[in-house]
């Protein structure tokens, strides 16, 4: 994962907003597009693909709109980016699912130094947004919200 994409940037914002408004029944998509900052058409997808992995539900009709399924409490910044964006991946050898040998590396998966540190970052990483919930990161953003760090046997620099 270099970054995340458009498509996942989208869809964080609808869900925010979504997620603020949550209670007050089904959103229109005009609304969540306008609020999100995003395309409607594109979004149109988007919401959809977040329907159909279970996380959003749909109202036909002059009320119809999008709302969650379930309470957002407990649904993380984390399983939406897998949802959008796929496995999370900071280097081809590091990371969820499937990964291969950098193209250019010569040192065995055991001796990448590189790749030890990289996987302290994924983890990282994965920790942050595995820890972040869409609740408490909707609108509007009043305080930062506090991560857990990640717990290290010492406190002495990563050796590589």
């Amino acid at each position: 994962m270099t970054g995340l994409t458009r498509k996942c940037q989208y869809a964080l914002r609808a869900l925010y907003f979504l997620a603020h408004e949550y209670g007050k029944g089904p959103i229109l998509i005009q609304h969540i597009s306008a609020h999100a900052n995003a395309p409607a058409g594109f979004l149109q997808s988007i919401l959809f693909e977040l329907k159909h992995a279970g996380i959003l539900e749909s109202q036909r009709g002059a009320q119809g709109g999008y709302y969650f399924r379930n309470p957002p409490e407990r649904l993380t910044v984390g399983a939406i980016v897998r949802i959008i964006d796929g496995p999370i991946v900071t280097l081809p050898c590091v990371g969820e699912g499937d990964t291969r040998a950098c193209a250019d590396c010569h040192d065995s998966a055991d001796a990448c130094r590189t790749r030890f540190l990289m996987r302290e970052v994924h983890e990282a990483v994965l920790a942050i947004l595995d820890h972040a919930p869409i609740l408490a990161t909707g609108h509007p953003v009043t305080q930062p919200i506090e991560f857990p760090l990640m717990e290290r046997e010492s406190d002495a620099p990563l050796s590589i």
